[in-house]
């Protein structure tokens, strides 16, 4: 449950853990009591460099049927980032070495 709710549109979410991968393959978020209103999966897994990976993901508006696809490419683990690229400043303004 959200500490501020007037930060978010959603009361609370439960997630779905896969015990093998320890991937979230399903989130479902919901408001007013019960109402399921929005669907995260995952749809697609793939090794890469050895780690299990979401490499396509759904997102379900369950009102209205609507939903986004996203597919994710050219994922790259163990990069040699600093820790200091993760700090506020760094990710409200991120290195533009990592991006290209």
């Amino acid at each position: 449950m959200p500490l501020d709710k007037s930060t978010v549109e959603f009361d609370y979410y439960s997630v779905t853990i896969d015990k093998k991968s320890f991937l979230p393959i399903l989130i479902n978020f919901y408001k007013e009591s019960d109402d399921n209103y929005r669907r995260v999966e995952a749809v697609e897994i793939q090794d890469v460099q050895g780690f299990p990976t979401v490499v396509r993901s759904k997102v379900s508006d369950l009102k209205t049927g609507g939903y986004t696809l996203m597919e994710f490419r050219n994922i790259k683990y163990n990069v040699g980032l600093d820790d200091d690229v993760f700090s506020e400043r760094s990710l409200r303004n991120p290195p533009r070495r990592w991006l290209d």
